[in-house]
């Protein structure tokens, strides 16, 4: 097992841009709700940063509970990986920051027969998980598995997962290679295009391509282009589509996103034929009771 130990955060945090890790497969993927390719590309380049989330640290906090649950529903021991990344002896560009294994033998730390991955699961995510002792976990989660199963060369993998505030379950999940070799081509394949330096096209149509390139992308006031029919036809949808109360917010998104792609760092845009323009400029939020803030806005100009 190609194990490595680090003694800092930082030096763990640079190693990971090495390859894709196994909370990294879904999104090579392209089945994490959580981010996209293109997040995933800047934060390999060392553009965007690696975050972590109330909801990532909850997990952390809540993580030793959930293993002492686990310890005691089955009877056996567990060894953790904290600190440490297990590289695919197979696909070299594949990694995996275990949780625990289930211990043989407490005086190795090498010595453990299956993987065991701890989850903290909202009340409102339930549905997404099956019943106790089945197989039956989320996609994204399916990936993370298969993936550190492969790292780590072991067949069968545990997912202890505490649902809401009283709910354990432990879903057992056995080893893919048919599923592995894919996303192990997945992943090559997106490491091509970081080495390349070729980022993937935004997915407009996930939830956080907006505010990621909001948050990449500035406007350049002295900057202006023309954009051409297929940015007058998202301008136009974009336009009636606010207007309709019963419109989905997903869809606003999605075709916010385009647009602002589209500009790139333009701030002024003139559309087909005379027929509109698109401007977006940076809004200063005084701050009274809270903080001062900013937010960047999409001013849409098109005829009827």
């Amino acid at each position: 097992m190609n194990l490595e130990r680090f003694d800092s955060r930082d030096d763990w945090l640079e190693a990971r841009r090495r390859g894709v890790g196994a909370s990294e497969a879904a999104v090579v993927l392209g089945i994490s709700p959580f981010a996209t390719p293109l997040k995933l590309y800047l934060r390999k380049i060392g553009v965007d940063d690696f975050e972590s989330s109330p909801l990532m640290q909850w997990g952390t906090y809540l993580q030793p509970a959930i293993a002492e649950a686990y310890k005691d529903r089955t009877e056996k021991d567990l060894i953790d990986f904290e600190d440490t990344i297990i590289w695919s002896e197979k696909y070299p560009w594949l990694f995996a920051s275990l949780d625990y294994g289930r211990a043989i033998d407490l005086s190795s730390s090498n010595d453990f027969d299956r993987v065991v991955e701890v989850k903290r699961v909202l009340y409102w995510a339930k549905d997404n998980w099956g019943d106790d002792g089945t197989d039956e976990i989320p996609t994204y989660y399916y990936s993370q598995v298969q993936q550190q199963l492969e790292c780590s060369g072991k067949q069968i993998a545990d997912v202890a997962a505490l649902i809401g505030d009283c709910d354990f379950r432990i879903f057992t999940i056995e080893r893919d290679d048919d599923y592995i070799e894919e996303l192990a081509e997945a992943a090559r394949l997106f490491m091509e295009q970081v080495a390349n330096e070729d980022p993937p096209m935004p997915d407009f149509d996930h939830p956080t391509t907006l505010d990621l390139l909001n948050g990449q992308i500035e406007p350049n006031e002295a900057s202006a282009i023309f954009l051409d029919d297929d940015a007058l036809e998202l301008a136009v949808e974009y336009s009636k589509l606010s207007k309709l109360k019963s419109t989905t917010e997903s869809r606003l998104r999605a075709i916010k996103s385009r647009l602002i792609f589209a500009l790139g760092d333009a701030s002024f845009a003139s559309l087909p034929r005379d027929s509109g323009s698109i401007k977006r400029t940076i809004v200063e939020k005084r701050g009274f009771y809270v903080e001062p803030s900013s937010y960047p806005k999409l001013t849409i100009k098109v005829e009827d």
